[in-house]
């Protein structure tokens, strides 16, 4: 028989090495392509940025990959980035480094905040 736990927020994020060297790939990689490919720097940045966004907290929330809400709130958020990368792209060319950071940085916060306000308190396999 499988036990269920009642997930709170502060029991859902909990970031570990794992999460850490995804992220640190991901940044490791968005550094190689904006310094072999100075055009098209806003586009890929933001593309690359806003996977991130998504791909690290979905990794993390490993513990939800068995509730459907949780698929519903990512696939939702997938199709908000889309309109979001094409409005961020020629600020991040105009502006570079520093907003393309704060995007990302903003983007994951807010991708994370919805996973945990829509997902909190539902019942998931515990592991």
């Amino acid at each position: 028989m499988q036990e269920h736990q009642f997930l709170n927020s502060a029991e859902l994020w909990k970031p570990g090495r794992r999460t850490k060297m995804i992220a640190l790939v991901i940044g490791g990689l968005f550094a190689l392509l904006s310094i072999a490919r100075p055009d098209g720097y806003g586009w890929m940045g933001a593309v690359l940025m806003s996977g991130a966004a998504l791909v690290v907290p979905v990794l993390q929330f490993r513990r939800l990959w068995s509730v459907a809400r949780f698929w519903v709130v990512t696939a939702l958020l997938i199709v908000i980035q889309i309109p979001l990368v094409i409005a961020v792209g020629p600020l991040v060319e105009r502006l570079r480094a520093a907003f393309l950071l704060a995007f990302g940085v903003a983007d994951g916060l807010f991708v994370i905040l919805m996973i945990v306000l829509f997902c909190s308190g539902l019942n998931a396999k515990h592991n």
